[in-house]
């Protein structure tokens, strides 16, 4: 274990994506209906004090020093392996520790001064940006039914199960109870009566409602259900396999992953960079006093061999990509 104060290291979080820089994890513009903050895909910034940005991706220097944690008061850094007893062998009594990986987990402590934190770990993630969200073009439905009536290319998208929300007139928590594929006037049947008159609006089929939509723990997915756009992951996609576009059907071991955030631990001497990458965010506490709240940590922990950068000149980070081989 190795212990830096906040005054001997400069840190930043990023994504672990280099190649679509507009977008970034932070607190959407509006907070959710019971004026809870929301964290979702926003556009890139700086993580200024009380700002909304989390992590910004790391297609550019600029963009990883803008992500740099504020009022930072200490990093622990713990390396260590995980091992499983093995045998006995055959004939044998004797057993043996194998090391099945490196675990590395990098807790952060900084002055609590803004929501980021909270939300990115307890959520709710913003419903569009939701892994799995898929919003219908246009959708009819009238008071009191328990059905919407669409398009047969719109329902074909939808199953038995999945969660529908989004519009003021379908009841907190509904779920489709079952489909009837007819043409122009395909019936998607729900679990409860809408509340209100429905007509050509674009509800979103497969997101979990809001009390259920985690935060951000686990970084950027690309939904292949959705023209492989960026969404917040539910965490339920195996590392490897968080790539972009098509190739997520044919794995390579050369294929670049997106899986997680990458914690960049800066050396005063602005040249070393200790790189850890795929990380997932595992823990979050905020210390309470008497006179209010002071400091909040946040863990993230990966399994992914580090990178020990220097730069060829000062503000210059490691940004490429892990690959599924790799993980």
């Amino acid at each position: 274990m190795t212990y830096f104060l906040g005054r001997d290291v400069d840190v930043y979080i990023t994504l672990e994506d280099g190649e679509h820089g507009d977008k970034c994890v932070g607190l959407v513009a509006a907070p959710d209906s019971g004026n809870f903050p929301t964290v979702g895909l926003i556009a890139t910034g700086s993580t200024a004090p009380s700002g909304n940005i989390f992590a910004n991706g790391m297609d550019s220097d600029a963009n990883v020093l803008a992500s740099r944690v504020h009022d930072l008061t200490g990093v622990d850094l713990s390396i260590s392996s995980s091992d499983e007893d093995v045998g006995p062998f055959l004939g044998q009594v004797s057993t043996q520790s194998v090391e099945l990986r490196k675990e590395h987990i990098v807790t952060l402590t900084h002055k609590k001064g803004d929501e980021v934190w909270d939300a990115v770990y307890n959520g709710p993630s913003q419903i569009t940006d939701y892994e799995g969200s898929i919003a219908l073009a246009s959708m009819d439905g009238g008071t009191g039914q328990a059905n919407l009536t669409g398009a047969l290319v719109e329902i074909q998208k939808c199953k038995v199960g999945d969660y529908i929300g989004g519009i003021d007139g379908i009841p907190y928590g509904a779920t489709i109870a079952s489909l009837t594929e007819a043409g122009a006037n395909s019936v998607v049947e729900l679990s409860t009566n809408l509340s209100d008159t429905l007509s050509s609006v674009a509800p979103i089929i497969n997101s979990l409602p809001t009390f259920q939509r985690q935060g951000a723990r686990y970084g950027i997915m690309f939904d292949k259900d959705d023209s492989y756009t960026e969404k917040v992951s539910m965490g339920r996609t195996n590392p490897k396999h968080v790539v972009s576009g098509a190739l997520v059907t044919r794995m390579f071991p050369s294929e670049k992953v997106y899986y997680g955030y990458r914690v960049h631990v800066r050396l005063k001497d602005q040249v070393e960079v200790y790189t850890v990458r795929n990380c997932a965010i595992t823990g979050h506490t905020v210390s309470l006093n008497a006179d209010g709240t002071s400091e909040e940590t946040l863990e993230l922990k990966t399994t992914i061999m580090p990178i020990m950068y220097t730069g060829s000149s000062t503000n210059t980070f490691y940004k490429a990509n892990s690959t599924a081989g790799e993980l």
